[in-house]
């Protein structure tokens, strides 16, 4: 009987989940930026990378989709990471009580995991961009001239659209060697060239 109403229903409750935003009610916290969450993320990436006799000591790292945080750069940068790029369609502000309260417990989180009283990124209470860069735009169409040793995603190629464009400029700012972490998480999205399908 579930078998029989999920086939004969399927089309459209996922339909009506993604156009509706219910995945928003159903999954909110799901991208609420929960601390411990992106801590745990960092930590298997860490462990993935160890396993393979890898470090982030001297890299210069790419976070594409970093969303509303900088936590895996500051994560890097803490673990030898020489600088870090982000890269998002949408600009970062610290403009709000709010935005500027997330930023701090970000700062406050790292500052506490690592003992540290003062981050060296941090220059007068702002983010030096000599150690993490904010780059906002489409990845595939900025003129992006750094080459790069790794490149992290979490959560993020599910949602482009242009996924062979990103991968080929991927491959070609890619230095010889280098490594692409990318974690995707289909819980809530669907396939944009084919959106009533996930």
């Amino acid at each position: 009987l579930i078998g029989y109403f999920y086939n004969k229903f399927d089309f459209p409750i996922r339909f009506l989940y993604s156009k509706l935003n219910l995945n928003k009610i159903l999954f909110w916290k799901l991208y609420t930026s929960d601390f411990k969450k992106l801590d745990s993320q960092f930590e298997e990436i860490k462990k993935r990378m160890n396993k393979i006799h890898r470090s982030f000591k001297g890299k210069t790292c790419l976070e594409l989709g970093p969303g509303n945080s900088y936590f895996n750069a500051y994560n890097l940068l803490m673990n030898g990471a020489k600088k870090v790029i982000l890269v998002d369609k949408f600009p970062r502000y610290i403009k709000t009580s709010k935005q500027e309260e997330f930023f701090n417990n970000e700062l406050d989180y790292i500052k506490q995991k690592y003992a540290k009283k003062d981050l060296f990124f941090i220059k007068n209470g702002k983010i030096n961009k000599e150690y993490i860069k904010f780059i906002e735009g489409d990845f595939a169409k900025i003129n992006f001239k750094e080459k790069i040793d790794l490149v992290l995603t979490i959560s993020v190629f599910e949602h482009i659209k242009n996924i062979e464009e990103v991968i080929s400029k991927l491959s070609k700012v890619m230095k010889k060697g280098g490594l692409m972490y990318h974690s995707i998480d289909l819980r809530d999205h669907y396939n944009f060239n084919k959106p009533f399908l996930f």
